[in-house]
């Protein structure tokens, strides 16, 4: 109830933070993750050959019914080594496309895995979101604070959403609030969303469009293949250890 109090009050005061109320443009948002942490038993040899940190740019574009997250390219900038992106790309993936259609309470996921695309339809799902009523401004946006806890990964997410843009979206699958997620941070340090360049306006629809290519499955599907390509990497490798 508290939470909620909140939540109407701080709606309440929105005008004194200025009255737009865009509901359609695109922002730059960068991805920093921590690659180290993501290397662990036997994988730990690598982190001498990778930074710790890397960060990847993506750009989430929307409109009131729609929003379309994916990696983005800047035209701006030249790729010095086109073999040496590529052997990082497959690497460490090519990122994943999130489609959102708020109307029809739909996503859309393409994933690359082991250079393979896969595309996994489903619901939009809720994911346990609680907001705190702690409030701060974002990139000169009135911003409120709601955690999440990811159970999987054994850490406390944070997300800052404005209710001045009400678009329920977000970076990657952090979405579903009263408003547009601008800006993500984990409490391990191992994740962290921030936005880059923010751009109000009308958008293209055929941006809009959902990611059409690669096998369809299920997220469970997805799960086992990933499970169970995993298992075989393992053994493959202690097959190769057995015969010294």
């Amino acid at each position: 109830m508290r939470h909620t109090m909140l939540l109407a009050f701080f709606l309440l005061i929105l005008p004194i933070f200025g009255e737009s109320q865009e509901t359609s443009g695109t922002i730059i948002y960068d991805v920093k993750v921590n690659m180290h942490m993501q290397l662990t038993g036997d994988r730990e040899r690598f982190k001498e050959f990778i930074p710790e940190y890397r960060t990847t740019p993506y750009e989430l574009i929307f409109n009131e019914e729609q929003s379309v997250y994916r990696m983005y390219e800047d035209p701006n900038e030249v790729v010095q080594s086109r073999g040496r992106r590529g052997f990082r790309m497959r690497f460490m993936g090519a990122g994943s496309t999130v489609f959102r259609d708020f109307e029809e309470n739909s996503k859309v996921e393409q994933r690359e895995f082991m250079g393979k695309n896969f595309v996994i339809t489903g619901n939009l799902d809720q994911k346990g979101w609680k907001v705190t009523g702690e409030a701060a401004q974002i990139a000169g946006y009135p911003c409120m604070k709601a955690e999440l806890q990811d159970t999987t990964n054994n850490r406390t997410l944070t997300a800052w959403f404005t209710p001045q843009v009400g678009v329920p979206t977000g970076p990657d699958s952090y979405a579903q609030l009263p408003g547009l997620v601008l800006q993500v941070e984990s409490d391990d340090n191992s994740l962290t969303i921030t936005p880059r360049e923010i751009k109000w306006g009308e958008v293209n629809e055929k941006a809009l469009d959902a990611p059409g290519k690669g096998k369809e499955v299920t997220e469970e599907e997805y799960r086992d293949i990933v499970r169970q390509a995993m298992q075989n990497m393992r053994e493959q490798r202690g097959g190769r250890g057995s015969r010294g």
